[in-house]
């Protein structure tokens, strides 16, 4: 993610990098296998935290 750009959890494509993601929002990956299972839950649990953050799941950001 060298650009800066901002990326949405779709856009993720690297394993390393959906697990700093994770980590960055504190979200545990125990018992997921796949990529698809660590984004799935990574926008379940910011949709059900919606009302209660300032940011979206399109808006996460990191830095490496």
């Amino acid at each position: 993610m060298a650009s800066g750009r901002t990326k949405t959890i779709d856009e993720i494509d690297d394993l390393w990098e959906m697990f700093k993601t994770m980590e960055a929002l504190g979200t545990s990956g125990e018992g997921l296998e796949t990529l698809d299972q660590m984004k799935a839950k990574v926008k379940k649990e910011l949709e059900a935290s919606e009302d209660t953050l300032s940011w979206t799941a399109g808006q996460v950001r990191f830095f490496t």
